[in-house]
C-alpha cells in the first residue's frame, strides 16, 4: 500500500521475516514488500526471528525482533522516533 498525497520519508527492508506497517491515519495493519516506503507517522512492528532495516536520506535503523516504532519527521526535516517495544 502506498499514499498518494504524500512523499514517502525512508524504506523498509528486512533479512529476516517482513515486517508490518499501520498508516499514522489507519486501524489495520499491512504486510510491507521488500523497499516498502515509509510515511510520516507510520508505526513499524517486527515478529519473533524478523531483522528489519528502515533507510532514510542518510542513516539506517535497524529494527531487532518484537520491536514497535512510530517515526515521526517535522518541518524542518528532524526525525524522531517512539520506540514502543524491542531493540533498536
Amino acid at each position: 500500500m502506498e499514499k498518494n498525497n504524500e512523499l514517502p520519508i525512508a524504506t523498509v527492508s528486512w533479512k529476516y521475516r517482513a515486517a508490518q506497517r499501520k498508516f499514522s491515519d489507519r486501524l489495520l495493519w499491512d504486510r510491507l514488500q521488500q523497499d516498502s516506503p515509509v510515511y510520516n507517522g507510520d508505526t513499524i512492528r517486527t515478529a519473533t526471528g524478523a531483522e528489519t532495516t528502515v533507510t532514510f536520506a542518510n542513516n539506517q535503523l535497524h529494527l531487532g525482533e518484537n520491536t514497535i516504532i512510530q517515526i515521526q519527521m517535522d518541518d524542518t526535516g528532524t526525525t524522531s522516533v517512539n520506540l514502543t517495544g524491542g531493540s533498536l
